[in-house]
């Protein structure tokens, strides 16, 4: 009578615990890791087409693979996307929960309904598209079918069926796995009894389906048996040894009596072990920092991009940098504020050798932000062959974008009009793509080199000149404290007065100081501050200093030269 009393109030109150893990997933995932999921969107592609569909579903788990790319489109607003995630895991958690009362699991045992929740979460986390959790629903979906037929002879036929079925929804692998835990839960509650032996040939069936898909469907064997990935084995797994070992420790007269109150204890011990695990990993924790910087700069955030730049407790130091001097381009602000950033003479704005896709999209911003579409343009068909389909929306984008710039507006419409074959709305991305920074010219070449300074070298010898341009270059040459490459360079870009500004006076100062022939006037301004620094660099007070001369340039050259050296 006990135990009856416990289970019907564990079916007044099982809302509360799937309201509890919505709590808790949709906290994770908004405070600590929200711009992974908008990365999602980012990285992949969707579009309404004969090929791209029949692509997608003929390869393997086809079908959960489309519907996550699906689901992928709509993460671009952050939101929405943690929203749609949560549903989806906690939809996950809810299946979970019935499959195990359906086996007569009940009392604090059903907090355990959040374990597969917790692996498919971690392995989302290694995923480019919500993909995983669609094929974990599919999965345990199917379990939950298994555990309500109650007629032997009816569900060993709807097995035998859903064997091609589940090829489009979960790799071949899985798939093996499904049919030998029901097996193994067959073995569970008739030891005695052959049923079990038919589920075991069921599941040799589904060993060959693969192999029997890929006569039509040619492909490397290996992928049908695949579990997209390594670091996702362990999730398939659980469904291996999940459910049986449960029914059998429930079998244990002593684990029959625990309350159902524990199901809250182990539902938030889980996800929340789970959360704080996740949390303390440096390489997620480094990889939400890029794709935050990434968010910013696609929404042009450029302040809060540059108070991430000052902020020294934050890891990923060179690439913060690099998108700081990016938002100080974007504002026409960089001679003004550069040195007011945490800058070495070993920053560069772009990576010379570019390796992956972070890299080609920052270098692609960069030269995009100059009017340099060519060089952009470049550096997105990159990144996009890195794509799994060989392009995404971000890509798309930009690309509409660049084209723009440089007045090519069939090209435009080209990429607009395949982005417009996804379901999202085309409103915002036509304000993207409008949203430049002026017409450039077409230019026939390329000019990325080894180095930034000798990249703008090529552009300003080749007589196409910008503002931005110019800055980036002479900015460049002073973060290495070149003042002799300066000087000469410097006529050429400042060709009046009103360009002369920022830390370029000081920078004319210095060539004078250090008998540098320049044809830059020196200010009287610049002369007393120069004063000022003398006078109190010989008195000692760094503090002093640090003070009055925030974000000047004669504090960065001096910055490493003893004080007894200054004059």
């Amino acid at each position: 009578m006990k135990l009856k009393i416990k289970a019907i109030e564990g079916n007044k109150n099982h809302y509360l615990l799937f309201l509890l893990m919505f709590v808790i997933i949709y906290i994770f995932f908004s405070q600590i890791y929200p711009y992974r999921l908008w990365k999602m969107e980012e990285d992949n592609l969707f579009i309404l087409t004969s090929d791209f569909t029949k692509a997608v579903l003929t390869s393997p788990a086809g079908v959960a693979e489309w519907i996550g790319l699906w689901l992928a489109q709509w993460y671009g607003n952050v939101i929405v996307g943690i929203l749609i995630n949560t549903v989806l895991l906690s939809l996950l958690g809810v299946i979970s929960y019935y499959t195990m009362k359906e086996n007569r699991l009940g009392g604090g045992m059903l907090g355990f309904a959040a374990l597969p929740v917790v692996a498919t979460m971690w392995a989302s986390f290694y995923a480019h598209s919500p993909v995983i959790i669609v094929s974990q629903i599919a999965l345990w979906s199917a379990l939950l079918l298994y555990s309500k037929i109650c007629n032997y002879s009816l569900r060993l036929a709807i097995f035998a069926v859903l064997i091609p079925i589940m090829l489009f929804l979960i790799p071949g692998g899985a798939l093996i796995f499904l049919y030998i835990s029901i097996a193994l839960v067959e073995m569970i509650r008739s030891p005695r009894s052959s049923k079990s032996l038919v589920y075991i040939l069921l599941a040799i069936l589904a060993a060959f389906a693969p192999v029997i898909w890929n006569y039509f469907y040619y492909e490397p064997i290996a992928v049908r048996y695949s579990m997209f990935t390594n670091a996702e084995i362990p999730t398939w797994l659980t469904i291996f040894v999940f459910l049986p070992c449960l029914i059998s420790i429930f079998n244990l007269s002593k684990v029959k009596h625990i309350a159902f109150y524990w199901a809250y204890v182990i539902i938030a011990f889980l996800l929340g072990t789970a959360s704080a695990i996740l949390y303390k990993d440096s390489v997620f924790k480094n990889s939400e920092e890029s794709y935050h910087l990434e968010y910013l700069a696609e929404n042009r955030m450029w302040n809060r991009i540059l108070q991430r730049g000052m902020d020294s407790e934050l890891s990923l130091y060179d690439l913060r940098m690099k998108y700081s001097v990016l938002s100080l381009i974007e504002l026409n602000k960089l001679p003004e504020l550069l040195f007011s950033l945490p800058v070495t003479p070993m920053l560069e704005y772009t990576y010379p050798s570019p390796n992956s896709r972070m890299t080609y999209g920052l270098n692609s911003r960069f030269y995009k932000s100059l009017n340099l579409t060519n060089e952009a343009m470049h550096n997105l068909f990159q990144d996009a062959c890195m794509s799994d389909y060989g392009m995404n929306f971000r890509d798309l984008r930009n690309l509409a974008q660049c084209a723009k710039i440089s007045g090519n507006e069939e090209l435009a419409r080209k990429y607009l009009s395949i982005y417009s074959r996804s379901n999202l709305n085309t409103t915002k991305l036509e304000e993207f793509v409008n949203a430049s920074r002026g017409e450039a010219p077409r230019l026939p070449q390329l000019f990325s080199a080894s180095t930034d300074v000798k990249t703008l070298m090529r552009v300003l010898s080749s007589q196409y000149s910008t503002t931005s341009i110019n800055d980036c270059l002479l900015c460049n040459l002073l973060m290495k404290k070149d003042l002799a490459t300066f000087a000469q360079v410097a006529p050429f870009c400042l060709t009046s007065p009103e360009l002369v500004r920022g830390c370029y006076k000081e920078a004319a100062l210095l060539c004078k100081v250090n008998n540098i022939p320049c044809r830059i006037e020196v200010t009287d301004e610049a002369l007393r501050a120069y004063s000022d620094l003398q006078q109190m660099m010989q008195t000692g007070n760094s503090e002093a200093i640090g003070r009055k001369f925030a974000g000047s340039y004669l504090k960065y050259y001096f910055s490493d030269i003893n004080v007894e050296k200054i004059e």
